[in-house]
């Protein structure tokens, strides 16, 4: 185990360093160096202020309403969750992206307002089948 872990974090820090190398490589202006600073904060901020206390709120609400599910159930739905949240963090900002108008209109060619209300379709339809799922091997075991 302690070999593969040494393997795996050599691997990314190997990629970390390819990409920092094309990273300084493909920035050539001050202006893009402050614009991929903004874009980091932004992200960390995105994360930090949605995101996370989302998630947070949203764990807090399975747990309370879930006490009954079996812990494999409500792993599914706490990733079912997580996923669909991060999912609409970048549905919102390719939305933003298309309304502003892209320079090439074939670079943002979908509706992201109908896909993020599709994943969020999905993901509750996957929560439902859960918890029926759930249900079933629970009343099984009775």
């Amino acid at each position: 185990m302690r070999r593969a872990r040494s393997v795996l974090l050599l691997i990314g820090l190997s990629l970390l360093g390819v990409g920092a190398l094309h990273l300084t490589r493909a920035l050539h202006t001050p202006a893009q160096w402050l614009n991929l600073g903004l874009w980091l904060a932004a992200a960390v901020l995105a994360h930090d202020a949605v995101l996370a206390p989302a998630f947070h709120v949203g764990d807090l609400v399975l747990r309370r309403t879930t006490h009954r599910v079996g812990g494999a159930a409500r792993t599914v739905l706490r990733s079912s969750l997580l996923a669909a949240l991060l999912l609409t963090a970048v549905g919102l900002a390719e939305r933003h992206a298309r309304e502003l108008g892209p320079r090439n209109p074939s670079v943002l060619p979908l509706d992201y307002g109908r896909t993020l209300v599709g994943v969020w379709v999905l993901t509750l339809l996957v929560c439902a089948a859960t918890l029926l799922i759930d249900r079933g091997r629970a009343g099984s075991r009775d």
